[in-house]
């Protein structure tokens, strides 16, 4: 079975009108909006147009099924999210929840009744952008959140969660009658833009995904003792910030010599009182580990800690390492990445395995089910900017490798 490209790009373009950014900088759309309303009645009027069934959970994420021969089954489940960054990009969430409805749309054509039902799914609030707490639909959905959690998280203007999604016209108190039960749901595929650089530069079509990279955020907080920059000398310092950037310099280093899919980050410094003429007395820094194997991101974060101590004790200062965040790597299974192969190779595809880094909604999913991923190429690795693109001919051959794997899975 193949895609309708044409189709595919005309519910992009069509979704992408309903924006709150202001023209040519990019897309604003977060979930629970008037504009996210509109999106979802777009999609959920196509969904009722060629027979589906559909219905919305406690918390506005959206289900339209093509029931099977034998309903008693586990259902498969394919979708993303339609929810954006502020000023992100049209293709983000998009081409997987897109994806999932020009499949099933093309198997109602095609007249293929699958055995097991097969549930498009529209995620609600998977980027964070009201509250600051990335998918929160499916972690409301397999029950990671609870309704009393959502009834503490708060947006900018104090607004929290639970009154912005009953405001809405939801029902959140009723989400625990919506949690998946385990077992209920077969396996879950999404399609989504890589957002990194890999197949583009290597000129892949297909990322067949072999694992999803579990994390670790590790919070170091170095104290030394505040000084004057000029009169102290540098022989009587005892200066966090020598000590952080020791550490820092390493991280790298520890990183590459474990293996070649494990990434260490540094994206956040603090420093007190943050002059240009006085020794620091503070630097607190975050360090962002993640792998597809959750033994060796243990290793890299013991590593950091070995040389933290060493270069807290030379400049003489204290220090702690405290774990902020963590996430399981998730495994996936070997059945599912053979029928993704094989239906590359069907179709002809050029394809790679690899690992992907970035949390999406199969993250909670596999809470609940065996999960897989499919990556098409963000050209030269854009993604949440206004530049992000992705060429419709490479969607429409995730859209092709979606398909087929639904049907391989579904029969």
């Amino acid at each position: 079975m193949q895609s309708n490209r044409d189709r595919i790009k005309e519910m992009i373009e069509h979704i992408s009108t309903f924006n709150d950014a202001d023209p040519g900088e990019g897309i604003s759309r977060f979930s629970y909006s008037e504009n996210d309303a509109k999106a979802r009645k777009y999609l959920i009027d196509i969904c009722e147009d060629i027979g589906l069934k559909v219905r919305v959970d406690a918390v506005g994420n959206v289900f339209a099924r093509l029931v099977g021969t034998d309903e008693s089954l586990p259902v498969v489940m394919s979708g993303s999210h339609i929810d954006s960054v502020k000023n992100g990009g049209r293709f983000d969430g998009l081409v997987g929840s897109i994806g999932a409805l020009e499949a099933v749309r093309v198997m109602v054509e095609e007249g293929y009744q699958p055995k097991n039902s097969i549930d498009i799914v529209f995620f609600a609030e998977e980027e964070g952008s009201n509250f600051q707490v990335p998918v929160m639909g499916s972690k409301l959905l397999t029950g990671k959140l609870t309704v009393d959690d959502i009834k503490e998280i708060k947006n900018e203007a104090g607004i929290t969660a639970y009154d912005m999604i009953k405001n809405a016209g939801y029902d959140p108190d009723n989400m625990p009658n919506d949690v998946i039960a385990p077992g209920t749901v077969k396996n879950m595929i999404e399609l989504h833009i890589e957002q990194s650089v890999r197949l583009d530069k290597e000129g892949h079509t297909i990322g067949i995904i072999s694992g999803i990279a579990g994390l670790n955020w590790i919070t170091i907080t170095l104290e030394g003792v505040q000084n004057h920059a000029g009169a102290t000398p540098m022989f009587l310092r005892q200066d966090p910030m020598v000590a952080a950037s020791k550490i820092i310099a390493e991280i790298d280093g520890i990183a590459k010599a474990i293996n070649d899919t494990i990434v260490a980050t540094v994206g956040y410094i603090e420093v007190t009182p943050n002059i240009p003429n006085a020794i620091p007395n503070g630097v607190k820094f975050v360090v962002d580990v993640r792998d597809i194997q959750q033994e060796t991101i243990q290793q890299c974060v013991d590593e950091i800690k070995a040389v933290t101590e060493k270069y807290a004790k030379e400049n003489d200062v204290k220090f702690t390492v405290e774990k902020t965040a963590s996430s399981e790597a998730i495994k996936i299974q070997d059945y599912i990445k053979e029928v993704m192969v094989e239906q590359a190779e069907k179709l002809d595809l050029d394809y790679v395995l690899m690992p992907s880094g970035a949390v999406h909604d199969s993250n909670y999913m596999a809470e609940v089910t065996d999960v897989a991923m499919i990556f098409v190429p963000s050209v030269d690795g854009r993604s949440h900017v206004n530049e992000e693109y992705t060429d419709w001919d490479d969607i429409k051959a995730g859209v092709d490798l979606l398909l087929n794997t639904l049907v391989a899975i579904s029969q």
